[in-house]
């Protein structure tokens, strides 16, 4: 069968002397001058092949191609083998790929898998956030209208983070819900239509900036999206004077724009562990 109309990959069934070859790090990103600990197993397409003793080079590229690691390495009889990689002051950020290879006759080589790493230019943060609405209930719902995020950015030294940008993410997804105090009662969404699908709602809200308290507050105008049961969820970020960096802070509460009753009383969010998400 011709396969190149399909999306397919993979190695070729069958063979047995197929070797592949996995690596892993002990954290994933590093700073320049840093240390890399390494892991390399390799197995057989049939899992029976003795590995003991197979030679193997390791090869580390750097963003631009270049090799900045290399070494030889020789595996167990469990296929594993652990290798270390210093990263120079100077090191260039980016992604690192990290490549294994079987060694043959004559330098032959063959390559058995890679693994990547970055390597960034990174720093703790200097900032706190904390974010909440302005109203909340432990068990039941709350009135949506008027419903706002409030925001607090602080330097980590105390002062407030004074005319900080704030970008916020709202998302919102049908939901189903109960409650611990009633375990043996099923509530549904009386606004649900089996033949009116629901979607998830994602957008940015408009960017704010916070005053001279390192506060801001953020509207979520959420009677707009009408009628019935929704988790929702709030990302908000604030960003230090200047670059690129920023800290996060959120919340999830569950809720609905209609109430149960008769009544149809207007209400949102409900506890967090008697909540469980459709798909």
């Amino acid at each position: 069968m011709n396969l190149s109309r399909f999306d397919v990959g993979g190695t070729v069934a069958g063979d047995e002397k197929n070797l592949t070859a996995y690596v892993f790090s002990d954290r994933g990103i590093y700073r320049p001058g840093d240390q890399l600990n390494l892991g390399v197993i390799v197995k057989s397409y049939d899992w029976t092949a003795s590995l003991k003793g197979l030679p193997l080079e390791l090869r580390m590229t750097n963003p631009r191609g270049q090799v900045v690691h290399e070494e030889k390495l020789t595996l167990n009889q469990e296929g594993f083998v652990d290798a270390k990689a210093a990263l120079a002051e100077t090191a260039t950020t980016g992604e690192y790929d990290i490549g294994i290879y079987l060694v043959g006759k004559n330098r032959t080589e063959r390559w058995l898998g890679n693994g990547q790493v970055k390597v960034e230019e990174f720093l703790p943060d200097r900032m706190k956030i904390q974010a909440e609405l302005n109203r909340e209930s432990k068990e039941g719902w709350i009135q949506p209208r008027e419903l706002q995020v409030e925001v607090r950015l602080a330097n980590l030294y105390g002062a407030a983070a004074v005319g900080r940008k704030i970008q916020t993410e709202l998302t919102l997804r049908p939901a189903v819900f109960s409650f611990p105090r009633y375990p043996d009662f099923s509530f549904h969404d009386p606004d649900w239509k089996a033949s009116q699908a629901r979607r998830v709602v994602q957008e940015s809200l408009k960017e704010t900036q916070t005053d001279p308290q390192g506060a801001a507050v953020l509207a979520l105008d959420l009677e707009r999206f009408g009628q019935g049961v929704y988790a929702l969820n709030y990302l908000v970020r604030g960003f230090e004077a200047e670059g690129g960096r920023s800290v996060a802070g959120g919340g999830k509460h569950f809720g609905f724009s209609a109430g149960l009753s008769h009544r149809h009383q207007a209400g949102w969010g409900f506890e967090l562990p008697a909540v469980e998400e459709s798909a």
